[in-house]
């Protein structure tokens, strides 16, 4: 269960004061996820195109409980506000009461990072666009972490070859080197979706050049951790040696414990694609019945 790992984000939270903030927030989206409601979006999802190259949720409509998702943004922008971000007191209030807020146009914006509709609802709305985007950004991932899931059973055995997500189209958060055999599997941190990759070619060019593929790792940990780069467009990826596969949580976990590989890579001028994968449509429509949510079937 999702809710498992709350212990350890708590632990992490207290330890690294750097990490806080988004560990709360993460907290927070654990406990949202272990929530069966979310399942009863996902089971809306259809096979869709995935072997013609475009992920599961492109083109889908997913019906979503607006006030469940309200009720998530305010608990989201309170935990901030907790850890005393930056303007999350004026989120937290915009969200509890404006009305006119577009809750679910919002959502939509995080699964697309839709960067153009996010900066005009914060404009409209007054507040801290960074914020909100982070905001939105975590939002979704209850709803999406419920699609993984039902992934499982829509995408079994489809080869994928993109360096993007084949559920949710978004980059993925780190990659593993699984088993044995060190296969290459690249991880989605806001899905949980897992996918085999190439060795030896860049997840977000396809850069095939050894002499511009590098790494950067502490020495004593090398085997184990790593941020892979590459010369060619200036990108890396933190890559874990793992012995089975991460579970969602432990991705997100894997990823704000190892804060110091992003550090290390961004000081050396790497960073990662500003721009998603793939232009991701989705819509998000209110779910019919008691609070929105449609019945189990």
């Amino acid at each position: 269960m999702p809710a498992g790992f709350i212990p350890d984000l708590t632990a992490l939270a207290e330890q690294d004061v750097t990490v806080r903030p988004l560990a709360l927030l993460w907290i927070e989206i654990l406990r949202t996820a272990a929530e069966s409601a979310w399942e009863q979006s996902a089971a809306a999802l259809e096979r869709g195109s995935v072997t013609q190259g475009e992920p599961l949720l492109h083109r889908q409509t997913v019906p979503v409980d607006p006030h469940s998702a309200r009720d998530l943004l305010m608990r989201l922008a309170a935990s901030a506000a907790q850890a005393r971000v930056p303007g999350a007191d004026k989120v937290q209030h915009t969200v509890t009461h404006e009305a006119h807020l577009d809750v679910l146009m919002l959502l939509e914006s995080g699964i697309t990072f839709d960067h153009a509709r996010r900066e005009a609802i914060a404009a409209d709305l007054g507040v801290s666009l960074p914020l909100l985007a982070t905001l939105a950004d975590l939002a979704v991932v209850p709803l999406l972490f419920a699609c993984g899931r039902r992934a499982t059973t829509l995408m079994p055995n489809i080869p994928w070859r993109h360096g993007f997500c084949p559920l949710c189209a978004a980059w993925p958060t780190l990659a593993e080197l699984r088993g044995l055999e060190r296969e290459r599997w690249l991880r989605c941190g806001r899905c949980g979706a897992g996918w085999r990759f190439r060795h030896h070619c860049c997840v977000f060019c396809g850069n095939a050049a050894h002499e511009s593929l590098g790494y950067l790792a502490p020495e004593a940990d090398k085997e184990s951790r790593r941020a892979v780069t590459c010369g060619q467009c200036r990108s890396y990826i933190k890559t874990f040696t793992t012995i089975a596969p991460l579970t969602p949580p432990e991705i997100v976990l894997r990823d704000l414990a190892s804060l110091e590989l992003d550090m290390a890579a961004i000081h050396e001028n790497f960073g990662r694609p500003a721009r998603p994968g793939f232009p991701l449509q989705i819509s998000l429509i209110a779910a019919p019945g008691r609070r929105g949510w449609l019945p189990w079937r």
